[in-house]
């Protein structure tokens, strides 16, 4: 394993620590029971697309997808658990956070910053 830790880019290249925070969204009650998953895939899916070069799509596995902003590096990661949404959240303040509140009210989604661990 490499000893090397991610301090930011190269230097010379543009670096937004806001796109290193991240923040969950879900439904007050939790994914586990969400009735709305279909109508929210779709409203989510909806915009995103690699076609007009506005974001890229990254699967990692069966598991996880992240929509990439090309042009802030802002980020939407979903995971899943079966065909189910288990978890949501958002990188940044930018496109990818613009995106996901354009329907986070109408989906009763709530963000849900990590707090840092005191322990």
């Amino acid at each position: 394993m490499s000893d090397a830790k991610r301090a930011g880019p190269p230097s010379g290249e543009p670096y937004d620590s806001e796109a290193a925070t991240w923040t969950d969204w879900a439904p007050a009650g939790g994914w586990a029971g969400y009735a709305d998953q279909a109508a929210l895939w779709s409203a989510l899916c909806e915009d995103l697309s690699e076609a007009d070069g506005q974001w890229h799509c990254m699967n990692f596995s069966q598991h996880l997808t992240v929509w990439e902003c090309c042009a802030d590096g802002s980020a939407i990661l979903i995971g899943y658990r079966g065909d189910r949404i288990a978890e949501l959240q958002t990188s940044g303040s930018g496109g990818a956070l613009r995106h996901l509140l354009a329907i986070a009210a109408s989906f009763g989604l709530t963000p849900r910053t990590p707090t840092a661990d005191t322990g």
